[in-house]
């Protein structure tokens, strides 16, 4: 089942249509950019010890991504605002890509 984020980067770039098998494997493509673009900016902002505890619970949760987003939700105050951000450039920059194929 697809979220309405998901649902939202589907239509924004012209995929709506996509079989649903394709989505799928679209949409893992597309979380596993956006969230390595958010993990990016967010180590970036963090202290060496913050980054110290981080490393921690990666070693303690190593497959669980869940518990990962959990623990940076909870530590890192701005969390949700790099996540907004990211999801909104990914989409900026795809549609610069994406556009004028879909005319």
């Amino acid at each position: 089942m697809q979220t309405q984020l998901q649902q939202n980067i589907l239509k924004e770039l012209g995929l709506e249509n996509m079989a649903p098998e394709k989505k799928a494997i679209v949409m893992e493509k597309i979380g596993k950019v956006i969230f390595q673009a958010i993990l990016i900016r967010v180590l970036e902002g963090m202290s060496e010890s913050d980054k110290e505890r981080f490393d921690e619970h990666l070693k303690n949760n190593p497959d669980d991504m869940e518990a990962l987003f959990g623990y940076l939700e909870k530590n890192v105050l701005y969390f949700s605002d790099v996540v907004e951000q990211e999801i909104l450039k990914f989409k900026k920059e795809s549609l610069g890509i994406l556009g004028p194929l879909n005319k």
